[in-house]
């Protein structure tokens, strides 16, 4: 995900693609749609306090020649919110999962979800990212089953948390 810091905002956005248009001008090009006093407003507040309404990320797209999309990340960040983008190299794209059945996919995106979150308090607390030496994969308990998982696949992943002993007296 790229960060609020490294994103251009909407400031930076409107700064840079004003060129010498003076802020009627830009209105103008932008249909009339954020007026001139707004388009200044946007180009010297340095931490706006809401997301602009659609009709002026529309204008906006128009008179700067940059995407719909443009607008909303560039919004995005200048409100503090991390944002990320198809070309943020830090973003994952997997062909062909779009194809999968829905329980698969939300098994896929809680997966991704709990490892971003387990990264992100690593970050906060380096010592909470080393794994005991001794742990493997079998001391570490699953999750539960997304919904739509058949029982007999929750069964078996319930049977690999039991130790092997007790695996037997299921089989009985």
């Amino acid at each position: 995900m790229t960060s609020s810091s490294t994103q251009r905002n909407l400031r930076r956005l409107v700064l840079d693609l004003k060129g010498d248009r003076t802020y009627e001008r830009l209105s103008r090009d932008c249909g009339g749609v954020p007026t001139a006093a707004r388009l200044q407003q946007i180009a010297t507040t340095s931490r706006p306090r809401t997301f602009p309404d659609p009709p002026t990320v529309r204008g906006l797209s128009r008179g700067l020649g940059v995407t719909v999309t443009d607008v909303i990340l560039a919004a995005a960040a200048g409100l503090g919110l991390p944002v990320a983008s198809v070309s943020d190299p830090s973003s994952v794209l997997l062909a062909g999962v779009g194809d999968l059945p829905k329980p698969t996919r939300d098994a896929l995106l809680s997966v991704a979800r709990e490892m971003v979150r387990l990264h992100e308090l690593a970050q906060e607390d380096p010592a909470e990212d080393e794994a005991p030496h001794d742990a493997t994969v079998m001391d570490l308990p699953l999750p539960d089953p997304p919904t739509g998982v058949p029982r007999n696949v929750a069964a078996r992943r319930e049977k690999r948390r039991l130790r092997a002993d007790e695996v037997q007296h299921l089989d009985e």
